[in-house]
C-alpha cells in the first residue's frame, strides 16, 4: 500500500462528512502521481461494497473517474513519475525507468488558484511523453504568486530566483514553463526571465498594464523582464472558443508578442486542459512541445 493510500485510509476513518473526505481527496489529487492514483484505485476497488463501506458512493465516483482517464489515448504511468520531495507550496517530480538517461531538463508548472493545472496532477503528469525529465509544480493559491510561495519565497521575483537557483544547483536547464488560468501571466513572465525555450499557457484571463506590472522580475543578466519587450518566442496560448474574455486576452497577448501562437480549443470554455486531455490532444501537444519520445529502459 502506498503512502498516499495510507493517508486516504486515515482520512476515511477520521472524517465525519463527505466534505471532510473530499478535502483530503482534493489535496491528494493535487500532488499524486499516476501510479499512486492507480494504487488508490486498487484500494477503493477492494472495499467496493455499499453494505460495509459508508464512503462507497464517493469512492465509486472516484473510481469511475480513474477508469475514464486511464483509458484516454496518451495517458500512461509506464514512465513512473515519482516525487522527489513535496512541500506545502511546491512539489518536485521526476521520471524513472531510463537506464542510461539522467534527466537534464526541468519543466515548471505554475498552477492556478485551485493549485492544479485545471485537472488533477496525476492526469496532467500521465499525459507527458516518455522522456527523462524533472517537473516542478508550484502552488500559490488565489494570491497568484504576488505573495510568493508559502515557506519558500516572499514575492514573485524571489520565486523566479528560487526556481533559477534550484535548476542551477541540480544542473538542469529550464526547458518549458507552463501556466494555467490566473497563473498564466506569471508563467509567461517567469519563462521569459528564466530563458525557457517553450511557454505553454492554458487560459489567460487578463493581460492589462496593471497585471503586467505585478509580474516583473529580473533576467539572469539583471535586466528587468517586461512583457513589452517579449516577442513571444516559443509561446503557445490555448483558449476556449466559448470564453470571450480568454479569446480577447489571447489576441491582445499576440498583439504584444508577434511571435506568440494561439490555438483555439473548439467547444471549450476557460478550462481548456480537460477537453484537450479527453481528446488525446494534451498528450500530443506535450509530446510536441516538451521533448522527444523515448522508450523506458533506453
Amino acid at each position: 500500500m502506498s503512502v498516499v493510500s495510507q493517508v486516504l485510509d486515515r482520512a476515511r476513518l477520521s472524517a465525519t462528512t463527505v466534505n471532510q473526505l473530499n478535502q483530503t481527496i482534493i489535496a491528494l489529487e493535487n500532488i499524486i502521481t499516476p501510479s499512486e492514483a492507480q494504487s488508490i484505485n486498487e484500494s477503493m476497488t477492494v472495499r467496493a461494497d455499499p453494505e460495509t463501506n459508508k464512503w462507497d458512493s464517493r469512492e465509486t465516483t472516484w473510481r469511475d473517474q480513474f477508469t475514464q482517464w486511464s483509458t484516454v489515448r496518451g495517458f500512461s504511468y509506464s514512465h513512473k513519475f515519482v516525487r522527489v520531495w513535496n512541500r506545502p507550496s511546491a512539489t518536485l517530480y521526476k521520471t524513472t525507468g531510463f537506464k542510461r538517461k539522467t534527466p537534464k531538463n526541468l519543466v515548471v508548472l505554475f498552477t492556478g488558484g485551485a493549485n492544479r493545472m485545471m485537472v488533477p496532477s496525476w492526469i496532467f503528469l500521465g499525459n507527458f511523453p516518455r522522456r527523462p525529465v524533472y517537473v516542478l509544480m508550484v502552488r500559490s493559491g488565489w494570491s497568484f504568486y504576488v505573495e510568493g510561495l508559502r515557506g519558500l519565497t516572499d514575492d514573485f521575483p524571489t520565486t523566479v530566483e528560487w526556481i533559477r537557483e534550484l535548476a542551477d544547483e541540480m544542473g538542469l536547464t529550464v526547458d518549458t514553463v507552463m501556466g494555467s488560468s490566473g497563473a498564466s501571466l506569471p508563467a509567461l513572465s517567469a519563462g521569459h526571465a528564466l530563458g525557457a525555450r517553450r511557454r505553454l499557457l492554458f487560459g489567460l484571463p487578463q493581460i492589462s498594464a496593471d497585471e503586467i506590472a505585478r509580474y516583473q522580475c529580473d533576467d539572469r543578466d539583471g535586466a528587468t523582464s517586461r512583457i513589452a519587450r517579449d516577442e513571444g518566442r516559443g509561446v503557445r496560448l490555448f483558449a476556449g472558443s466559448e470564453d470571450a474574455r480568454d479569446l480577447e486576452t489571447a489576441a491582445e497577448a499576440c498583439r504584444r508578442m508577434p511571435r506568440a501562437k494561439v490555438e483555439i480549443v473548439v467547444g471549450a470554455r476557460h478550462n481548456v486542459v480537460e477537453p484537450l486531455a479527453r481528446q488525446g490532444a494534451l498528450h500530443r501537444l506535450l509530446q510536441k512541445h516538451s521533448g522527444t519520445w523515448l522508450r523506458p529502459g533506453s
